[in-house]
């Protein structure tokens, strides 16, 4: 039984030049080789030989100068670095950036005024417990006093006269 043996792609694409005799001897021999050991390679060849016959066969079409130039040209540009598609993807690069920057600040400046207002309005009980800590600090001793008519007696006592030198009677 014949072993199948197929083109690969790198032979494929040197069909055409084979067949136009544009192909070096060493590729064109690989060729050679190949159809002469595998029905398959020259059932390839026949169908490619017999299609560009057929293109062969097709009326030609007549085109100016112009057109000739401007292709020409096009494929000029192809072959050239594409440096006008590199700085549009820094340029789009550069907008999400920015938009990403800015959507991050935004952010930021919404957190920090949101933290200012609530710190303002909403009252820090831990802050009015540190204003009153003297009052907390005695309040077994005011428990004791009972009510204010008690002090009243002992300012009019004046017995904490010399201590109290500084406070003026009422």
């Amino acid at each position: 039984m014949e072993k199948i043996t197929r083109f690969t792609s790198e032979e494929r694409e040197d069909l055409a030049a084979y067949l136009d005799g544009e192909l070096d001897e060493k590729r064109a021999a690989e060729i050679e080789l190949k159809l002469t050991r595998s029905e398959y390679a020259r059932r390839e060849v026949e169908i490619l030989s017999r299609t560009w016959d057929m293109l062969g066969l097709l009326p030609q079409p007549n085109v100016s100068g112009e057109f000739s130039r401007k292709t020409m040209a096009i494929a000029r540009q192809a072959e050239e670095p594409q440096f006008y598609d590199k700085s549009k993807d820094a340029i789009r690069w550069g907008r999400r950036v920015a938009c990403l920057s800015g959507w991050g600040m935004a952010l930021c400046l919404a957190a920090s005024m949101g933290y200012q207002i609530t710190n303002r309005l909403i009252p820090d009980k831990s802050r009015m417990l540190v204003e009153e800590l003297p009052i907390i600090e005695n309040l077994d001793n005011y428990r004791e006093i009972g009510d204010v008519e008690f002090l009243r007696q002992l300012r009019s006592s004046r017995v904490f006269q010399k201590e109290a030198s500084n406070v003026p009677p009422r």
